[in-house]
């Protein structure tokens, strides 16, 4: 899943799926910067174990990068920006658990512009 915390304090969430962890560490845009732009690093869809989602990196209004925690298995990246704002929510495909299936996870993100 993925969670922004907003400038007043307001917390969006994704939904989440049966596998993984949170970060322990929140990142933020500094100094009143905000977030307006992002890229994701996914697995592809193959013939064996995929992972989906392995990487999120946000793109903050001063330059400034927020990357998550990094799997090792990114093969493309989806990226993203707000030309005239900021990035105000968020939804989620998360897939659900699979039983004796492959389980993946995040398997794509969408934020939501706010134009200035």
């Amino acid at each position: 899943g993925v969670e922004l915390i907003c400038s007043n304090g307001k917390r969006i969430k994704s939904s989440e799926g049966d596998f993984g962890s949170w970060d322990t560490v929140y990142r933020n845009c500094s100094n009143g910067q905000k977030i307006n732009g992002f890229s994701y690093g996914i697995e592809n869809k193959g013939s064996s174990d995929d992972t989906a989602t392995n990487v999120i990196r946000l793109f903050c209004t001063g330059g400034y990068n927020i990357t998550s925690l990094e799997g090792r298995w990114s093969t493309s990246i989806i990226k993203m920006s707000c030309p005239y704002g900021f990035i105000v929510g968020l939804r989620t495909q998360v897939q659900p658990f699979q039983n004796s299936a492959d389980d993946t996870g995040l398997n794509n993100i969408e934020f939501i512009c706010k134009i200035n």
